[in-house]
């Protein structure tokens, strides 16, 4: 007569006592401590047109305004120069202080440049010229 194996009980005994130091490195693991890390954000929320203005922190570029959540970037507490550049539009510096725990909002339209500096200014006209083709007025005695 073949012997007919282990018995069900000294498996689930022999896998539980096999498993149970492997299992538990994969557990997680918690704590009483809280990560404060998190909550000690400064938020910082633009409110920019145009919104494809370009984010500059202490000189280190942070990306296209619309393309956060929110327009809303998350920081560490601290003074940051920032700067707001678009095409087009005279860029715009800022001095802020960003306290943990709080959100601070800038909201701003940056003006348009006059003039493209790319292209060369169009010529103006003296108001005193008539424009060409124009015929001119008999003159006074």
């Amino acid at each position: 007569m073949p012997h007919p194996g282990p018995s069900p009980i000294f498996t689930i005994a022999f896998l539980t006592l096999a498993l149970t130091p492997l299992l538990h490195g994969c557990t997680p693991s918690y704590s009483n401590q809280r990560d404060d890390s998190a909550s000690n954000l400064a938020l910082l929320q633009l409110n920019v047109s145009p919104d494809t203005a370009e984010i500059f922190l202490n000189d280190d570029y942070h990306g296209i305004v619309n393309r956060w959540q929110d327009h809303t970037l998350s920081l560490t507490p601290g003074n940051y120069r920032l700067e707001l550049r678009a095409p087009n539009h005279i860029p715009q510096r800022f001095d802020l202080q960003l306290p943990p725990d709080q959100l601070t909002r800038l909201t701003l339209t940056l003006e348009p440049l006059l003039h493209n500096p790319d292209e060369p200014a169009a010529p103006t006209q003296s108001p005193l010229e008539l424009p060409p083709g124009q015929p001119r007025a008999p003159q006074l005695p």
